[in-house]
């Protein structure tokens, strides 16, 4: 770009009015991307060979993004969203929308349990709420055994009594997050438990012990799931992309190879732009495939749907 900029101010035997405007164009263009990521010095190059500064540009866009919002989504903007940022407006947008959706489903929530207050629960509601209720008392019944044993006073030196505070610690942060299995594994630690004591729980402990385990892997299973999008987000992956380790790099590979063809590409460019007998044909191309370009997005907008 910086190697094609020059050229626009040369005015003998240099580029033909319509060379000169696709040069403009591809500065211009390119300036206006480089100082979207934070390059300064980019806008100032920008509005150096537009008529209209990128300053101008936002804020007319951002009115028209203001509009169409209005019109597709029916919601007016908050106040103090700036009219000079179409990103913040479209999270602007996002969130009033994602709000309102949230008060309805409130609202929709609180009329069905109010429904259900009414209605006298049935056997199977009862059921499961009294599984829960045994479940809550089983992981209550494990902590208080380990608090009961794991004392301080019941330490006979200072020694076990640091390792009971340690196991104490570990407790208290399971129960916190009604971690079961962390649970039964410091009773082991702390020998309250015999490892074969499990064999011999009634089947109504069991379960409660069963459901436990169950909301723990529920629990676990959306903390996954997070953390996946988390990192396919910071990836720039896409949605269920597999997270293994030949898969992504595989995929570094590929982004690799795509890094290595267009550092090809902007090398042979950069030598079309120094030579002004490579440049002019050069700039025609581009000319007549932006045009093509332009007709296509033309027919896909008078398509009719």
């Amino acid at each position: 770009m910086l190697t094609l900029d020059p050229w626009l101010d040369v005015t003998t035997k240099g580029l033909s009015k319509a060379q000169q405007a696709t040069a403009r164009d591809l500065v211009c263009s390119l300036a206006e991307a480089l100082a979207q990521q934070g390059e300064a010095d980019m806008a100032e190059l920008h509005d150096k060979r537009h008529p209209q500064s990128l300053k101008e540009k936002a804020s007319d866009d951002a009115e028209q993004m203001r509009q169409l919002f209005q019109e597709m989504f029916g919601t007016e903007l908050p106040q103090d969203t700036g009219s000079d940022d179409p990103e913040a407006m479209l999270h602007a947008t996002i969130e009033r929308l994602q709000a309102e959706a949230a008060e309805k489903q409130a609202r929709e929530e609180a009329r069905r349990q109010a429904r259900q207050a009414k209605r006298k629960p049935s056997a199977a509601q009862q059921k499961a709420a009294q599984a829960l209720q045994d479940a809550d008392a089983m992981l209550r019944s494990v902590y208080r055994q380990l608090a009961s044993a794991l004392h301080p006073d019941r330490a006979p030196d200072e020694t076990e009594r640091a390792r009971m505070n340690a196991l104490m610690s570990e407790a208290n942060a399971a129960y916190g997050r009604k971690d079961l299995v962390a649970l039964l594994n410091l009773q082991l630690q702390a020998e309250l438990v015999d490892p074969d004591h499990l064999d011999r729980l009634s089947d109504e402990r069991l379960k409660s012990l069963s459901l436990l385990l169950k909301q723990q892997v529920a629990e676990l299973e959306r903390e996954r799931q997070i953390e996946q999008e988390r990192w396919l987000h910071d990836l720039n992956l896409p949605m269920g992309f597999p997270l293994t380790a030949s898969q992504l790099q595989a995929w570094l590979q590929d982004q690799q190879d795509e890094l290595m063809q267009d550092l090809l590409v902007m090398q042979d460019d950069l030598a079309i732009a120094r030579n002004l007998a490579t440049l002019k044909p050069w700039l025609t191309e581009q000319r007549r495939l932006a045009k093509r370009v332009e007709r296509r997005m033309q027919t896909i907008d008078d398509f009719t749907f």
